[in-house]
């Protein structure tokens, strides 16, 4: 290549060299261009979005207002009965309900029943323990009485003893017989069962004629044929 034609050539690339800075510059405009296009695009779509679920929700709300309305002329214009089946609906409830509270307040008074009922028996049964123990101390006390009778007998110191402890006995039994004249029949039958024999006769002789006949009447037929022949021999 000639001089001239280098000298020709030569201008050019400083041109093409200027013209770089702008062609960039031109590129960067392109894109922020693009991405502010991108960014309205995605608003667009979330605008879109939000529009598409307020209209679902306001299709829903409408459904459940048109429902509601439906329900209500049905039950004001009776439609399909449908007033009648709802009082009659109402009615059974408060008629059930009604039942339920009158069961309740049957069971609740029985169970009141019940637990006074309970209270008596074992009032009852504290009454009949103690008059139990009332006559085991009593028995206790004869006992004792005979244990002295006896020793005084053996001492040679009887005299003048044996009428006053045969008085005190005879005192004592009374007392115990008039105890037994008070109580059940049935309960009196249960003591006196599980005396000893001879103390049997002794007591029931004692009592009158009718209180003793309640008490045999509880008493095992056998035990009480024994004890009214024995009470024949006296």
């Amino acid at each position: 290549m000639s001089d001239e034609n280098k000298k020709a050539v030569s201008p050019t690339r400083p041109q093409a060299a200027a013209k770089s800075p702008a062609a960039r510059a031109n590129a960067g405009v392109k894109s922020g261009a693009s991405a502010k296009s991108a960014g309205a695009k995605g608003r667009a779509n979330e605008k879109n979005i939000s529009d598409k679920n307020n209209e679902k929700v306001l299709i829903a709300l409408t459904v459940i207002a048109s429902l509601v309305l439906v329900i209500i002329l049905m039950f004001v214009f009776n439609i399909f009965n449908i007033r009648t089946m709802f009082r009659r609906a109402t009615t059974d409830y408060d008629r059930i309900l009604s039942e339920i509270q009158a069961e309740r307040a049957a069971l609740a008074e029985e169970e009141k029943r019940v637990n006074d009922l309970i209270e008596k028996q074992k009032a009852k049964e504290d009454e009949l323990k103690n008059l139990q123990n009332d006559i085991k101390e009593r028995e206790r006390q004869l006992v004792e009485q005979y244990g002295e009778l006896y020793q005084a007998k053996a001492d040679g110191t009887a005299q003048g003893v044996e009428t006053k402890d045969e008085e005190a006995k005879k005192e004592q039994l009374q007392k115990t017989v008039k105890i037994y004249e008070q109580m059940e029949a049935q309960d009196a039958a249960k003591i006196i069962s599980a005396l000893p024999f001879s103390e049997k006769v002794e007591i029931l002789s004692l009592m009158k004629n009718q209180k003793a006949a309640q008490i045999l009447s509880q008493m095992d037929a056998k035990e009480s044929a024994r004890i009214l022949s024995e009470i024949a021999k006296k």
